[in-house]
């Protein structure tokens, strides 16, 4: 799938960066697979917040690190990404209703942003938000052991034949001191967060 693609581009400027930047504005709709797309969700209305997450991704064997900072307050959301030596990658800025990206030129047209956004919302926004936006699929958030843990099915059964589309499992419960592990093992993707604050 193409949007699994475009988040490894994130990886790439690990060690190409340089100072120049591009603004582009994102859609805010994304495909998640054949008649699956989930379109972001508004913000959360809570208190100002602050979160620093370590990301740890494979896929198909190449493994790629980075940092993600993000920032939100009741009017809007921001994401910064960081290589592991501290170098910005890309920033992203979100009121609820348009997503806009600055972003290294070296990750060029293929990073899309949206993925990344939706992705940190399938993982952490509330349930009944994210099933509000989700279409052609549905979204079981459940207990599983000690642990907790979110499957999108697609509402087409031939589709993923009974297989999730994304799975995600909490360490703890759904909050953003639990440790994730997110897998798409359609794209053989695999997404690590760990909280460091």
């Amino acid at each position: 799938m193409h949007f699994f693609r475009n988040i490894l581009i994130i990886c790439i400027g690990l060690l190409m960066l340089s100072g120049c930047q591009q603004l582009l504005q994102r859609q805010t709709c994304v495909p998640f697979g054949h008649q699956v797309n989930y379109c972001l969700a508004p913000l959360v209305a809570t208190q100002t917040a602050s979160h620093t997450l370590q990301a740890n991704l494979t896929q198909a064997g190449a493994s790629h690190q980075m940092l993600i900072q993000v920032e939100s307050t009741p009017q809007s959301l921001t994401v910064v990404g960081l290589a592991p030596i501290g170098g910005p990658l890309f920033t992203l800025r979100y009121d609820g209703q348009q997503l806009i990206s600055e972003q290294n030129v070296l990750l060029g047209d293929k990073f899309k942003a949206e993925y990344l956004l939706a992705l940190l919302q399938l993982i952490y926004w509330p349930e009944s938000d994210i099933s509000h936006h989700l279409s052609g699929a549905k979204l079981i958030q459940q207990t599983c052991g000690q642990q907790m843990c979110r499957t999108v099915f697609a509402n087409q059964p031939q589709i993923s034949h009974n297989s999730p589309l994304i799975s995600i499992n909490y360490d703890q419960r759904i909050n953003w001191q639990s440790a994730v592990q997110l897998k798409i093992d359609q794209a053989k993707l695999t997404l690590q967060l760990t909280p460091l604050n």
